[in-house]
């Protein structure tokens, strides 16, 4: 991945993160919990998604995304 190609990549999981958040305010102020958990659960995949980018690694599962950020715990 080049670098111009590394920072869309980034800035596209931030958009998505931030989408998810916005998406997620108007279900919790509608008392819609699970929903609201939901959307901000994405957010959190997609902006630790952009984080492991910058330092060239792309996990493209949730369990993925763990193993990288906390090694040894995504089987727990």
């Amino acid at each position: 991945m080049t670098h111009d190609q590394k920072a869309l990549a980034v800035t596209a999981e931030v958009r998505r993160g931030e989408d998810a958040i916005e998406e997620a305010e108007p279900l919790l102020a509608a008392g819609k919990l699970a929903g609201a958990i939901g959307r901000a659960y994405d957010a959190g995949f997609h902006f630790a998604r952009a984080l492991l980018l910058t330092v060239a690694e792309e996990p493209r599962t949730h369990r993925g995304l763990t193993a990288h950020l906390a090694p040894g715990t995504a089987h727990a």
